[in-house]
């Protein structure tokens, strides 16, 4: 009697394990497809907020001068040459700028020698 409920037993194992194999096997197929729809969701509302950011005059000023190095009109753009390689960045917040030590003499005469050439 134990042979055959053990027999039994076995058998309706046997029975249920491919149910479950192709069961667990779209349940990851579904969470990957989630995962995968809640990204191309989130590229989506990330294309639809530059669609609606490309109707701005901001947006189109700001693509003009990063792509095209367009100016407004009135403004003029400069190109500053013979700067030397590797140009330090901003100056350190702490302390005095090169530009603060500087003369307000020495910065008004060559404000007047810049605009007389």
């Amino acid at each position: 009697m134990r042979l055959a409920a053990l027999a039994l037993v076995v058998v309706a194992l046997v029975l249920y394990v491919a149910p479950l194999r192709a069961f667990f096997a779209a349940q990851d197929g579904y969470f990957s497809q989630l995962s995968a729809l809640s990204a191309a969701q989130a590229t989506s509302r990330t294309l639809h907020q530059e669609i609606v950011d490309m109707h701005s005059a901001a947006y189109v000023e700001r693509q003009a001068r990063e792509q095209w190095q367009l100016v407004p009109a009135g403004l003029q753009a400069f190109v500053v040459k013979g700067l030397p390689q590797g140009a330090p960045g901003p100056a350190p917040s702490g302390g005095a700028s090169p530009a603060d030590r500087i003369p307000l003499g020495t910065r008004l005469s060559d404000l007047w020698r810049t605009l007389l050439e």
